[in-house]
């Protein structure tokens, strides 16, 4: 079997281990001007439909949500949402939202709007961003539908409308979209709260 040499390693692998971290890779998000850790990479190649990135503040787990949500913006009718809990927690510099306008501010293909706090991209995906504060915010999401949910510091959502979100996962039985992964992902500092239970 033939040896191949890595420019990023010096050890030499074997070409089935090079077929095998091919396969691993994931699928780039588009417009992401990032570079995904390894462990950013693990939680992107995650095929279940829920997913926890944990860790200590800088380890890269808002940009991986950002990242994930992005996945899958070249599908027609792809929508995505992330959430926080507050507006003000979106909307803080470099938090979530913020760091998603810098990430698409350099493109003229993608349309901002600053009220609704969503992106509209080429193939005509979506990405929104929204909150749940108050008890009854989840209500604004009833007759929505997402292939993709995320949510940031989800340690601080409460349990009800966390679990309430999975029912806004919903895809069309056929066409492109219906090839697309429902999934939810979650980013968070530990807590002792729901979340590790």
């Amino acid at each position: 079997m033939p040896n191949v040499q890595l420019p990023y390693r010096k050890k030499t692998m074997t070409t089935d281990w090079i077929k095998v971290l091919e396969y691993l890779e994931p699928k780039k998000p588009e417009f992401c001007p990032e570079e995904a850790s390894i462990t950013q990479k693990v939680f992107l190649r995650t095929n279940g439909i829920e997913a926890l990135f944990g860790g200590a503040a800088g380890g890269g787990k808002s940009s991986a949500l950002l990242m994930s949500a992005l996945k899958y913006v070249d599908v027609p009718n792809y929508s995505a949402i992330l959430f926080r809990r507050t507006y003000a927690d979106l909307a803080l510099p470099g938090a979530l939202m913020d760091r998603f306008k810098t990430w698409i501010e350099g493109s003229d293909e993608i349309h901002w709007n600053a009220n609704s706090y969503v992106a509209t991209f080429p193939s005509g995906a979506r990405v929104s961003f929204g909150y749940l504060n108050n008890t009854n915010d989840y209500l604004r999401y009833k007759g929505s539908e997402f292939q993709f949910i995320g949510m940031d510091e989800v340690t601080e959502i409460r349990e009800s409308d966390y679990r309430y979100m999975f029912s806004r996962l919903r895809r069309p039985n056929s066409g492109p979209l219906s090839q697309v992964p429902l999934r939810m992902r979650a980013a968070s500092k530990p807590a002792t709260n729901w979340v590790r239970q």
